[in-house]
């Protein structure tokens, strides 16, 4: 109807895309030459450092996005735990706390009991050295922990400001 310039094709297309699941593909299947323009306006724009876009801009380029996600997870979880042991060390440097890297469970729940009775003690630096730590050393809670340290640094920067 469309190629033909039907007169009833809008009312007929309107009413296919009541039906249609995805009216992004239906509109694309009756303008094809609007899906060229957004494939060519996508492939002039950089890649915006998304998720999806990331994957996208790695299957255009005919490569493995398993294994190229999963050497950018190695390379992201190298540089936190790269920032986490800077950050750990100027706090270290900074404070009198001597913390020691020992692995075992007990020493942990030690250490994070210890860094809640310097927040409640109201010092934040030393439990951000100890948060600093035990995030570096147990991934399972480094949401957490991070959620912690950034809380504890805001807190930190409020009272400076006052």
């Amino acid at each position: 109807m469309q190629k033909s310039e039907n007169v009833n094709f809008p009312k007929v297309a309107h009413q296919t895309a009541l039906y249609v699941a995805d009216r992004r593909w239906f509109y694309f299947f009756l303008f094809p030459e609007k899906l060229q323009q957004k494939v060519e306006n996508q492939a002039k724009t950089q890649s915006s450092g998304e998720y999806f876009d990331m994957l996208e801009k790695i299957e255009r380029s005919g490569g493995d996005t398993r294994q190229s996600l999963r050497n950018l997870a190695e390379k992201l979880t190298l540089a936190r735990q790269e920032f986490y042991e800077q950050k750990t060390e100027t706090l270290q440097n900074s404070q009198t706390a001597d913390i020691k890297p020992i692995k075992d469970e007990f020493y942990w729940q030690q250490k994070e009991n210890e860094a809640k009775k310097l927040i409640g003690e109201k010092k934040y630096s030393a439990a951000i050295a100890i948060l600093y730590e035990i995030n570096l050393y147990i991934p399972k809670k480094s949401i957490y922990f991070a959620d912690q340290i950034r809380f504890l640094e805001k807190i930190i920067q409020i009272s400076n400001n006052k």
